[in-house]
Order: structure tokens, then sequence, then C-alpha cells
């Protein structure tokens, strides 16, 4: 599988206008454990939120290469490779006193099941630990959110602790939050 991580900054916010991207930031099934489900996303909204992103936070579009089917004149499939825009990861914030940082993941439902959010979160573990030098990476998942945490488990992430009742579901009531991490191996003040 080949997934590339493409920076997104102020400078190169137009790669996110996309319809596909603001149906489904605003897809419940997609967004049901992410924060910006209180508000609805539109393409401003989220220029303004690229554009005010800190200077300690990268934020990423993931792109993999799917083969594409298509039929042939003669009505056989035929397959061609072609980039596709699966998600965004974020790196961040990213504590370089302390040398960790938070991801967070957004894959569109279309790619679901199909291992883009293990591989994009290995990569962007690799751009900490081997651009950054940071020491560790963590995330936090709601507890029903079981493909987030089964695809930051596939990435070598490991439940470090639980945060009881800390978000309120609705219709749910109060979940707990999951927080995986990955620790540099490399470094060599690495236990």
């Amino acid at each position: 599988m080949n997934v590339k991580l493409i920076p997104i900054s102020s400078l190169n916010v137009n790669p996110l206008n996309s319809d596909e991207y603001i149906n489904a930031l605003n897809d419940h099934e997609c967004n049901k454990y992410l924060e910006i489900r209180f508000h609805p996303q539109t393409y401003d909204t989220v220029k303004e939120y690229i554009e005010n992103l800190p200077d300690n936070v990268r934020f990423f579009k993931i792109v993999a290469d799917i083969k594409k089917t298509s039929l042939d004149n003669d009505g056989k499939t035929k397959y061609l490779p072609g980039d596709r825009w699966v998600g965004n990861i974020k790196l961040g914030p990213i504590n370089m006193w302390h040398k960790f940082a938070e991801i967070g993941i957004l894959i569109f439902p279309t790619y679901w099941h199909k291992g883009y959010g293990s591989e994009a979160i290995k990569e962007v573990s690799n751009y900490a630990f081997n651009v950054l030098h940071l020491h560790k990476c963590f995330a936090g998942c709601i507890e029903d959110n079981i493909n987030s945490i089964r695809a930051f488990k596939n990435a070598g992430f490991e439940e470090e602790y639980r945060i009881r009742s800390q978000y309120y579901i609705n219709g749910s009531g109060h979940k707990d939050d999951v927080v995986l991490s990955k620790f540099n191996v490399n470094e060599a003040t690495w236990r």
C-alpha cells in the first residue's frame, strides 16, 4: 500500500476545497467522534482553521495510490494507477521542549477498513521521530471509536491509559478517552 502525506498550510489551502471533504466533515458517521461535529463545516471554516493553525502544528492531506477501475471498449475491466485523497492527518500541537506531539486523523468513509489510516499514522510517526526527533507521539480516541483505536494499534501504538467519562456522546452518555502512544525506539534515551 502506498500512502503519501502532502503538507497543507495557509499557503496551499485550496487542495481542501472539495465537496467530498466538506461532506465528510459534516457526515454524522464520519465526524461523530470529532470535536467538529458541533458546528457545520464549509470551505470557509476549513480555510479559516488552516490559516489559524499555530506554528507547532503540521497538517497533511493523505493521498493513496488506488487502482481505479473502468471498462474498456470490449467491456473488460482495466486498472489504472491513480492518487486519491483519502483523508487528513494532523501532528500537533508539537512540544519541542518535551519532545512529544498529538496525532489526529480523519479518513473519508469510502476508504474505511482498507488500512489507509494505519499507514498514514505510521508515516506521520516516522516524520515525528526521524525528522522532528520527537520522543513520543500520542492520540486520544473515544472508547466507542473502535476503528480509530485499531488503526493506531496497527501502527504500533499501545494503550497507555484512559481518562474516565471524558466525553459526552449524544444518546450514549459519557465515554472514556483512550490514550494510545508510541515511543521513538531509535532514540538513544528510549528505555
